[in-house]
């Protein structure tokens, strides 16, 4: 039997994903012998035998069993599990295209859970003339449809027929609220009709100008603007991706990530149209686009055609539509790939961590190139049919400003933020009181900032996630943000958290544990990186550590990673290590994370001269130029003779930390 060679270790790895219920994937060989792994049972359900529990992990190890497979079918358990079926059915028509697809056994889908195919892939089904099944818990039997038309399998079975793209948020808020404001930037107002205009104009023109088809990525580089907005659901109704290019890196960080995601287009801001063409020397097949401006040898956005009908959505739920970088040039870029239902799913949790209604007034300042600025607020609001005050990018002036003029009810800070608010002159005098709160993360909150807040009548909420979390994970509330200061609150309304010892024990209450988290937005998986170990039986593996009290309530108390956070960036160590690993003058170096009142944490090298060697510390900043991005280069250089290292030569750096501490 063909699954025989898939140990326990993978077979572990096929129940990722999963929130309630299970997914079940029957395949059937074409000798008519069964091809599958028997499981009795899975969370208190009875299931008939040969039944084999599919992976939502790209790449399951489960698809080899298809190359002998003459059909297959999905029973759908849950609703939770529709998308689940939808992705498999994807992948399962696009690899093998002599496959037979019915509809599964039982399970509560009236469409059997092969909701939706593609229409590219349509033309490779072979429709059945009769297919019969199953249907509910008393095993009624009764004869399905002669075949399942290629429409039906595009459809979304909960919605009867519906397809469900993030960009009808828009559409519909156009309907119902046409004249109210979707955002406000650089003193301007955009309609939420205006908004549904420019998007159905973008979509025209990526779609049938620039021929960018589903699947395809799309980066921008520029700061906060209504046109990544756009972008984003304009690629949602094509069914293509947005790859959004953090502006503060250097082009060989940029490169790296283009190379990674195979993105053939680029549109940028003015700002960065050098930049552009640094990136397109060396990436010859890449499309530049100007926004806000014409540029030599740039496709002008305003000059392209918009003529013809309106584009038809051809994405849906399940569809990858967000592919968010988590780290430059590390060797082994990180792309986290969010679905739109992975983005709607982050927007109800975040209605619910908020309180957002239509009547909400959001001030986005954070860089909407992070989920946190784009998902945690700006996505949520105008899913709630809100107003966004949307700053290109953060100055404290201009916060408080807005604050004291456009009166808004919700907006999101990190610690370096809260830091330069609390520093800057207007501060005392600024009337905050038409915030309701100030939503805080990326790193722990120092208790001195959100004291200060406190004591200026502005609560600080507390949010916990990563990009790979979508990020709204774990979250505290209002009623509970002065009463739980320093709590990053309790897991989502639509989310599971788990806290482990390193065995995958649950830890008791109070026992510091690793935050795993599972949800409905959580990514689909790294892209081009199937096996990556941060999932491990359906749980997203976050790193970091944490505790719970008696009420329930998570406290982060650090990461079991060395990832660096630094006025709410995330600096990864090995990106340095490699730049100083490049200079002929140092023997050995390494990098660790140091407290700093300013920004968190900032980045010190510890270095190990070559003997002969009058490298100063000048000279080891200046390797970083040109390198990487000036906010990752380290802000202090310690010179020492060795560098603590275990009995494997590696180098022991929670030693290091101390020594260096110590010294600085």
């Amino acid at each position: 039997m063909l699954l025989e060679k898939i140990d326990a270790a993978e077979f572990r790895q096929t129940l990722a994903c999963f929130a309630t219920g299970v997914t079940v994937v029957t395949t059937v060989a074409k000798d008519g012998s069964d091809v599958g792994l028997t499981v009795n049972s899975f969370n208190s359900l009875s299931l008939e035998p040969p039944l084999v529990l599919w992976s939502l992990g790209v790449g399951s190890p489960l698809l080899k069993a298809f190359e002998h497979a003459s059909h297959f079918a999905v029973n759908v358990l849950s609703e939770d599990q529709v998308e689940i079926s939808q992705r498999f059915a994807l992948r399962a028509v696009d690899k093998f295209s002599d496959l037979e697809v019915r509809p599964g056994l039982g399970g509560v889908s009236g469409l059997h859970g092969l909701a939706r195919v593609p229409q590219a892939f349509a033309p490779r089904l072979r429709r059945s003339r009769a297919v019969h099944r199953r249907g509910g818990a008393h095993g009624r039997h009764r004869k399905a449809a002669a075949a399942l038309p290629a429409r039906a399998l595009r459809h979304h079975w909960r919605t009867g027929g519906l397809r469900v793209n993030l960009s009808r948020i828009i559409e519909r808020w156009a309907s119902f609220q046409p004249d109210r404001t979707a955002i406000h930037f650089r003193g301007g107002d955009i309609t939420y009709t205006e908004l549904w205009r420019r998007i159905e104009v973008a979509s025209i023109r990526l779609a049938a100008q620039l021929k960018v088809a589903r699947g395809d990525r799309v980066a921008y580089l520029g700061y906060n603007s209504p046109d990544i907005l756009v972008l984003l659901f304009a690629l949602a109704r094509i069914g293509a991706m947005l790859v959004p290019l953090n502006f503060r890196l250097a082009p060989p960080e940029h490169q790296a990530i283009l190379e990674h995601s195979g993105a053939k287009w680029l549109l940028a801001e003015p700002d960065f149209f050098a930049h552009g063409d640094t990136l397109r020397a060396a990436l010859p097949g890449l499309a530049l686009v100007s926004l806000q401006g014409a540029r030599a040898g740039w496709l002008d956005w305003d000059s392209i055609p918009a003529h013809g009908p309106a584009v038809q959505a051809a994405g849906a739920d399940a569809d990858p539509v967000l592919l968010v970088y988590t780290s430059g040039t590390t060797g082994r870029p990180k792309g986290a790939v969010h679905t739109q239902s992975g983005l709607i799913w982050n927007a109800i949790n975040s209605t619910h961590y908020h309180d957002f209604t239509s009547a909400d007034h959001v001030l986005t300042v954070l860089p909407m190139f992070h989920v946190g600025g784009l998902c945690i607020q700006t996505l949520p609001a105008l899913h709630a049919g809100a107003t966004l005050s949307l700053h290109p990018r953060f100055d404290p002036g201009a916060w408080l400003a807005d604050v004291a003029l456009r009166r808004p009810t919700l907006t999101l800070v990190v610690p370096a933020v809260m830091r330069a608010l609390i520093d800057h002159p207007a501060w005392k005098q600024t009337d905050l009181a038409s915030l309701r709160m100030a939503a805080a993360g990326s790193s722990t909150i120092p208790d001195s900032l959100i004291a200060a807040f406190h004591e200026h009548g502005l609560a600080v909420t507390q949010i916990y996630g990563s990009t790979e979390t979508g990020p709204v994970s774990i979250y505290l509330r209002l009623e509970d943000a002065r009463r739980k200061t320093g709590s990053a609150g309790k897991a989502a309304i639509h989310a599971e958290v788990r806290l482990v010892d390193e065995n995958d024990r649950d830890v008791a209450q109070g026992k510091v544990g690793e935050i795993l988290v599972r949800a409905p937005n959580v990514m689909q998986g790294y892209w081009k990186d199937v096996h990556n170990p941060s999932f491990r039986d359906g749980w997203f593996r976050s790193g970091d550590l944490a505790f719970q009290d008696e009420e329930g309530f998570y406290f982060v108390v650090g990461r079991s990673k060395d990832m660096i956070i630094s006025g709410g960036e995330n600096i990864y160590p090995a990106e340095l290590e490699n730049v100083l690993g490049d200079c002929p003058a140092i023997a050995e170096a390494a990098v660790i994370g140091l407290e700093n009142a300013k920004w968190g944490e900032v980045a010190v090298a510890a270095v190990v001269r070559k003997p002969g060697s009058a490298l100063d510390e000048s000279g080891v900043m200046k390797l970083f130029e040109g390198r990487l991005a000036r906010y990752k280069h380290p802000r202090r250089v310690v010179f020492m003779d060795a560098l603590p290292k275990n009995a494997m030569g590696k180098v022991q750096k929670f030693e290091l930390r101390g020594a260096i501490a110590a010294l600085v």
